[in-house]
């Protein structure tokens, strides 16, 4: 028989093994006749921080009964249409990496195009970048095996209770995931763990009959009587054509040039909202004894998160991308231009946790046309990286970014984590003033929310990669606008934000890929 069990709660330092034994306590049977326990839900609740609780739900099955085996969801072409050779994934992020992995266990052997290096050799060039200052503008914490998220703190968030996202995650679990990220509230991989999964799922899709090319970087696209008829990249300098009327655009939320080459093309892009902002680190010891008080420390509660928000007029101001017991990185993809973004390892045990601090881009923020928000990204770096001459980052402490004067970072309270190097200046003077004032007025709340917030920060800037600043619009089919068989998906089309929903929104385009299409002659 199966019992489905809520609130059993177990303290701080307790072994997750109680978690049995209350179950049967609930249940008003002995431990022993309990033959399976699934953990579907677990969370923190430090609402009182000196009575903690790490809180369950489970799914307990007794009288010999044992969990259901999760059944695939075996996938085949049905659509009435022909494929005109191997279906393209532009873009090696998750969102293209799930949708090459889909079709490739449906038998239409894709080809996988990434800009990037493999995450072995990206993940040297992005330690030339730490150790030397040397940006490869093609191979970096955006653009490479694993996209963005293979370098950040591998949250698995998800909104909504969509069946995509538990088949997403038990696909990563089936790669090298921990089963807790099926059903911890805040699940997160950590970088390394991203990496690994991520090239699992690259060497199956190989396996399955895919082709995954490095180094391959989409010029241009074919367009024949409003229909896809072929994706053209270069490739060691000369340039490759894939003859095919179907491929997955999961090109990322940092690939301008590529977005500029779509729009001389046809493809329809729009302006969309995103934000830019700052990262603000702090001593990990001092956030988490914010958050978890005298249980601070405690391994079962691991390093503290937390999430702020507040308004300045019509713009929202908030924290994003918390990297608890992390690193701040750069994020650069252009030649004169710096940008930093937050990484942490699945053990979150560095000195320091940082988050961005971001302030909503309005319209009258960006140029008009449908790549005014990158414009405004472009100028934020080039200042960004014009004043800290080269690519370092700017640091300066909350109050001097709130008082706007010249920065004067030698009254912080620590150090950065940045590298290469970081360099003291006036932050605020990077961003339009609307900006950097809500930005200024969302750390003062933020200082009520968490005591000692301005006076134990330090900012690191600039962050302009929260999300893509376009959107490219499709149908319902998920075709781009007036051209068929072409997906826009994921993060850099501009619907989706981070690994588990990038990852569904491939996953969809290559249902409807084999929802649309047949292979058999």
């Amino acid at each position: 028989m199966e019992h489905v069990l809520e609130g059993l709660s177990l303290r701080p330092g307790e072994p997750e093994s109680l978690v049995k034994k209350r179950a049967a306590k609930k249940l008003a049977v002995d431990e022993s006749s309990i033959s399976d326990m699934v953990i579907t839900r677990r969370s923190v609740d430090a609402r009182h921080k000196n009575d903690i609780l790490i809180k369950y739900a489970v799914r307990v099955y007794t009288g010999g009964e044992k969990r259901p085996c999760r059944r695939e969801n075996l996938r085949k072409p049905s659509g009435e249409k022909l494929l005109a050779g191997r279906p393209a994934v532009i873009g090696a992020g998750p969102c293209g990496l799930f949708a090459a992995y889909l079709l490739a266990k449906a038998g239409l052997c894709p080809v996988l195009l990434e800009r990037g290096k493999a995450v072995e050799q990206r993940a040297a060039d992005i330690e030339r970048m730490k150790e030397s200052a040397v940006l490869n503008t093609e191979s970096n914490v955006c653009f490479g095996e694993g996209g963005a998220g293979a370098f950040s703190d591998g949250k698995l968030t998800a909104r909504g209770k969509s069946p995509y996202t538990q088949e997403a995650l038990a696909i990563m679990t089936e790669y090298g995931a921990d089963e807790s990220i099926t059903y911890w509230a805040k699940p997160h991989l950590g970088t390394e763990n991203v990496r690994r999964v991520f090239s699992g799922i690259r060497k199956s899709i190989e396996n399955l009959g895919g082709t995954v090319l490095f180094g391959a970087k989409m010029t241009d696209i074919q367009v024949v009587g409003g229909e896809l008829a072929a994706i053209v990249y270069e490739k060691d300098g000369a340039l490759e054509e894939i003859r095919t009327n179907a491929a997955v655009l999961a090109i990322g939320h940092s690939a301008r040039d590529t977005f500029a080459s779509l729009l001389q093309r046809g493809v329809v892009l729009e302006r969309k909202p995103f934000a830019v902002g700052v990262r603000i680190e702090h001593a990990r010891e001092f956030i988490d004894k914010n958050q978890y008080g005298r249980f601070a420390g405690e391994q079962s509660l691991g390093a503290a998160e937390y999430v702020l928000k507040a308004r300045s007029g019509a713009r929202g101001v908030y924290s994003f991308c918390m990297c608890p017991g992390g690193e701040v990185v750069c994020s650069a993809t252009e030649e004169g231009m710096t940008a930093v973004n937050g990484m942490s390892y699945y053990a979150r045990d560095m000195a320091n946790s940082n988050s961005a601090i971001v302030a909503s881009v309005m319209q009258e923020d960006m140029d008009e046309g449908p790549l005014g928000g990158v414009a405004l990204q472009r100028r934020i770096e080039r200042a960004a990286y014009n004043m800290s001459g080269g690519y370092g980052a700017v640091i300066e402490t909350p109050s001097d970014f709130i008082g706007r004067r010249a920065g004067r970072t030698g009254a912080s309270r620590i150090a950065s984590s940045y590298r290469p190097y970081t360099r003291e200046g006036a932050l605020h003077r990077c961003f339009p003033e609307a900006v950097g004032s809500a930005i200024a007025e969302g750390l003062v709340v933020f200082d009520r929310q968490i005591k000692g917030f301005i006076e134990n920060g330090l900012l690191v800037g600039a962050e302009t990669r929260t999300s893509s600043p376009v959107r490219m619009t499709r149908g319902e089919d998920m075709c781009a606008v007036g051209i068929k068989g072409l997906y826009p998906a994921g993060e850099g089309a501009g619907y989706a934000g981070g690994i588990v929903s990038s990852a569904i929104d491939g996953m969809k385009a290559a249902d409807k890929i084999l929802e649309e299409y047949h292979d058999k002659l």
